[in-house]
């Protein structure tokens, strides 16, 4: 793991007695510990504290917490397992579970993932792979056609051949001038073509040009 990746978790994550709760001090997202890499994307706090003291995590595992609190990065409260370990832990803990078709996930996830899509800093295939599911379920909770009562922001389509509204245009121009989303993340949340994107954010698309995806 990059060692600037390492120091910085310690800024946010006291060291204590092995028995205790070690919770992050740093940003949080639905009450997980959150640490914004160099590249840019968002690591969940309790994920890396397992890197750092255990190693890689395995493909399509998850890193759950034995003690049931969310900011705790203590490593010994920590444990890998597959969605069906994340489920029976979560069903003997209480937290309600939603399906839609076979995959499932619960509220607090979907919630979870409205927010970490909002804020740009992590792609919709990403998100697929942290929460094992496909990205058509990420798309269908972003844009509230699955999960609708679970809460947290969504995104809005925009129909292909659709002309984008002067608002849409100033939104994304400010979005991308304030940094931490991509142009091809834009592109995918507007149903238009990433070449257009690019006119927008360089200041070169009229307000009245129909933007189509191609």
């Amino acid at each position: 793991m990059d060692k600037n990746v390492v120091k910085r978790f310690w800024k946010y994550a006291p060291n204590g007695n092995k028995d205790e709760c070690w919770e992050w001090i740093g940003a949080l997202t639905n009450g997980y510990g959150v640490l914004t890499t160099y590249s840019n994307t968002q690591e969940y706090a309790h994920r890396l504290s397992w890197q750092i003291h255990y190693g890689e995590i395995e493909e399509c595992l998850f890193i759950c917490h034995h003690c049931d609190n969310r900011r705790c990065v203590n490593p010994a409260h920590l444990f890998m397992g597959t969605a069906a370990d994340n489920t029976a832990d979560m069903i003997a803990k209480g937290r309600q579970i939603y399906r839609s078709g076979c995959q499932c996930l619960t509220r607090e996830q979907a919630q979870e993932i409205r927010t970490l899509a909002a804020s740009g800093v992590i792609l919709i295939h990403d998100l697929a792979r942290n929460y094992n599911v496909s990205p058509t379920t990420i798309h269908s909770i972003v844009y509230g056609e699955a999960w609708k009562a679970a809460g947290g922001p969504t995104a809005m389509r925009i129909r292909i051949g659709q002309k984008l509204t002067p608002q849409n245009i100033k939104e994304i121009r400010r979005r991308y001038g304030a940094g931490g989303i991509l142009q091809r993340q834009l592109a995918n949340e507007y149903g238009v073509h990433i070449s257009y994107i690019s006119k927008i954010c360089a200041g070169k698309a009229r307000i009245q040009e129909t933007i189509i995806k191609e």
